[in-house]
């Protein structure tokens, strides 16, 4: 599984999440330990959820014109994910970050959320500073 599978299977893990905790979890937690990226996966989705309040208020501080609790579930579940890899693990540049989760959330979503997702995410991008560094 390349990186770009690797994203969406974290999304799908995120979004399941928002509605059964325990099950992403317990799935996470069976996941095959042979696979590609597979530590990215665990690394990523564990991430996420540890630094949860802080990726949440990340999005809501970055928010145009929408309240937090307006986000479509799917919307959030971009947004975390992506957020976690910008601004927590800073692995992979932000282009690609910021173009993955457009991508995802334009199959999983309408065009204008992912017109959203990717001004949320520049916004972020700008307002720390993050381009020169990553």
């Amino acid at each position: 599984m390349n990186r770009t599978k690797a994203r969406y299977r974290i999304f799908e893990l995120l979004f399941s999440y928002d509605f059964n905790k325990e099950g992403a979890v317990r799935e996470i937690d069976e996941f095959n330990i042979g696979e590609e990226n597979v530590d990215f996966i665990i690394e990523t989705f564990k991430g996420v959820i540890c630094n949860l309040k802080e990726i949440d208020n990340i999005i809501e501080n970055n928010t145009r014109n929408r309240k937090f609790s307006r986000i479509s579930r799917v919307t959030l579940a971009v947004l975390r994910s992506a957020i976690y890899e910008i601004v927590f693990s800073k692995l992979t540049p932000i282009g690609i970050c910021v173009s993955e989760a457009v991508n995802i959330s334009k199959k999983y979503s309408s065009t204008d959320e992912s017109a959203y997702v990717n001004a949320v995410l520049s916004s972020i991008e700008k307002n720390n500073n993050l381009g020169k560094s990553n």
